[in-house]
Formats: structure tokens, C-alpha cells, sequence
């Protein structure tokens, strides 16, 4: 993450509208408002220095975030979709956590990682979609939906490390 918007996607900018947050200076990241905010990016991996062979080897592909509800509201909800796609845009797997809303009242500057992995999805792969979003429920002004942060993509190297 680069602490700006640059390079996404707004899909929905409801309520407020999306912000760059820094409520840890070691990871800045989005905040959301009221009514669904929802961004997206695809990621090239050939233009970002992967080869096709490796590609078509499979990799293990990890992913994951953090959502981070940060006052005790009576509630939030966020969501992740991520895709692993082939040279024409196509979907081969799709990862979708749906809508997903913690207990309200549970308390505050609580996180939600979601994390997952793809593999065994054949070769062809040379795009991953990335989409997220959320909102707080009770409809306040300003930022006060969830705040996305520690966002990752990671890749098996041929040793079986992740790059």
C-alpha cells in the first residue's frame, strides 16, 4: 500500500467516501464510511516480473487482509473477493468472503484478518483481481466503517517460499 488512493478502482464511494487513514503509522491504510465503499485492482504479474513458465507452474498463491473496527458502533461490515485470472480476464478460482459482520458492541480497535490460498488451479494464470470494501451500519458521517489494512499477495517462489 502506497497511503494513497492511486492505482484503484472506486467501485461504490458511499457516505464520506474513502480515505487514506493512518491510525498506525506502520500501517497506513483505507478507511470507509457509511453506505458500502468498495474498491478494486488487477494486478499484471507478467508486467510485474513474473514469467509465463513460472506462471504455468501453479504457484501457490497467498493472500490476506485486515479489518480493523476501530469504535464500538453496533456494527460494521466488510468483505474480500479475490480472483486468480487467465490471459483474458477470465476467473479460474475466486476467493469471496461475502459480507461478513462481527457482534456489535464487542468492543473497539478490534481486527479481522481474513487470509487465505489458491492452489491447485492449473496454468493459464496471469492476472489477480483484488476487491474490498465495507460501511458502518449505524449511517455516521466521516470514516467510521472498518479500516483495511495489511493487504498482501504472495506468490510460492520454486523453493516453496513465499516471495
Amino acid at each position: 500500500q502506497t497511503g494513497t488512493m492511486s492505482g484503484w478502482n472506486i467501485i461504490l464511494n458511499g457516505g464520506s467516501g474513502w480515505a487514506v487513514v493512518n491510525f498506525d503509522a506502520a500501517a497506513p491504510g483505507f478507511g470507509t464510511s457509511f453506505s458500502m465503499g468498495s474498491k478494486s485492482q488487477e494486478v499484471d504479474l507478467l508486467a510485474n516480473g513474473f514469467t509465463a513458465s513460472y506462471l504455468d507452474s501453479a504457484p501457490a498463491v497467498y493472500f490476506g487482509e485486515k479489518f480493523l473496527k476501530r469504535f464500538d458502533v453496533t456494527g460494521i461490515t466488510y468483505y474480500l473477493r479475490v480472483e486468480l485470472r487467465n490471459a483474458s480476464h477470465t476467473a479460474m478460482q475466486t476467493y469471496n468472503s461475502g459480507n461478513l459482520n462481527p457482534v456489535p458492541g464487542s468492543g473497539s480497535n478490534l481486527v479481522y484478518p481474513l487470509t487465505s490460498t489458491f492452489s491447485g488451479y492449473g496454468s493459464g494464470l496471469r492476472y489477480i483481481y483484488w476487491e474490498d470494501g465495507g460501511d458502518d451500519v449505524p449511517n455516521w458521517a466521516g470514516q467510521f466503517g472498518p479500516y483495511l489494512h495489511g493487504a498482501y499477495l504472495r506468490l510460492t517462489s520454486s523453493c516453496g517460499l513465499p516471495y
